[in-house]
């Protein structure tokens, strides 16, 4: 059977994808929207949603995107000092253009193509089910029906 679906992948497949996203990220350095998009693209087709409508192909890139958007916010913000963290938040609350915003995350985390290639790899890798979602991600699910806040 050559059906690799749920499998865990070698590592040289991971540092395939890594290659990938750093190249993604580099050819489109004006737009990481593009790459975004693309990656998350790639996303779909690796996790074998190959024969599904559009309309629900869509549905799933939306949800992906506004997953990984939370992703990478929290790995954005672990990654700033306290003082970056208080201007990055003004400038979402102010509701800065999303250049205005990237040009302020990748002047204050060093070396931050590899910074974020090392966070769409995760993203990945947990969505994929080749990790386990880290700790943090998982604790901001929303609260069950049957949970209480005390």
């Amino acid at each position: 059977m050559d059906d690799n679906a749920g499998q865990k992948l070698p590592s040289q497949d991971l540092d395939k994808a890594k290659g990938e996203i750093e190249e993604m990220l580099k050819s489109s350095p004006a737009s990481p929207q593009t790459a975004i998009s693309k990656f998350v693209d790639n996303l779909i087709e690796e996790k074998g949603f190959t024969a599904i409508s559009e309309e629900v192909r869509k549905e799933i890139k939306r949800d992906l995107e506004t997953r990984l958007d939370d992703f990478m916010a929290a790995r954005v913000i672990s990654a700033l000092s306290d003082t970056d963290v208080a201007a990055f938040e003004e400038m979402l609350k102010a509701q800065k253009p999303d250049e205005e915003v990237q040009k302020f995350v990748s002047e204050h985390i060093p070396d931050f193509v590899s910074f974020l290639t090392n966070v769409l790899l995760e993203f990945r890798n947990v969505y994929l089910g080749i990790i386990q979602a880290p700790r943090i991600i998982e604790e901001e699910k929303p609260l069950e029906s049957s949970q209480t806040i005390n």
